[in-house]
């Protein structure tokens, strides 16, 4: 039994049960198809509305003519085709939005898989701690002692990074510059009592 007020309004808290009323007239996605006309994915299981939300990532590898075999079945029922994984599809030169490769170097090495490690040794060396503060946590910004621009060769080497808190890391660049900064500025900075 639900719970109404005297304007017939649900009281909050309480649910009704509307079974399909709102759902008369609308037919499920695979009325009136057996099962091998419907898309199949790996292990056999049909292609469905889940599908659409959740993509099955236990085969990558699917053949060209398996792929567009599931593409035509998909047309033919009137259904949205599943998603091509990733490792299907084109890369680089060979994708529709290929700009001819105008994304900075600078920009590409630090969204590399080398920076991200050399970021996240730094960090564990020091304990995820601030080197100028001390606090531990919070946002914290991983600084090249020597210069990144004009030290290409110690860009990835551990030895070369600091952490700094994101607020000390601005206070050092607001003081220094942001070019030509060296492991004597660092020093003088870090051994500043403000």
């Amino acid at each position: 039994m639900v719970s109404r007020d005297k304007k017939g309004h649900f009281i909050k808290g309480h649910k009704e049960s509307l079974g399909n009323k709102y759902r008369q007239g609308i037919s499920p996605w695979n009325k009136g198809h057996s099962k091998k006309d419907l898309p199949t994915l790996s292990g056999g299981r049909p292609l469905g509305a889940k599908d659409t939300k959740k993509r099955d990532t236990t085969n990558y590898k699917i053949s060209p003519e398996r792929r567009e075999q599931m593409r035509q079945i998909s047309l033919r029922l009137g259904i949205k085709p599943p998603k091509v994984p990733n490792e299907c599809r084109p890369r680089g030169e060979k994708h529709s939005n290929w700009k001819g490769g105008i994304t900075p170097i600078n920009e590409a090495i630090r969204r590399s898989t080398n920076y991200r490690l050399w970021r996240k040794a730094v960090l564990e060396r020091d304990n995820f701690t601030c080197q100028k503060t001390g606090v531990k946590g919070g946002i914290l910004r991983v600084h090249h002692i020597n210069n990144f621009a004009y030290f290409p060769e110690l860009r990835f080497a551990i030895d070369n990074g600091i952490t700094l808190s994101e607020k000390a890391h601005i206070e050092f660049h607001k003081r220094y510059g942001k070019k030509n900064n060296t492991k004597a500025q660092l020093e003088e900075y870090l051994n500043t009592n403000e």
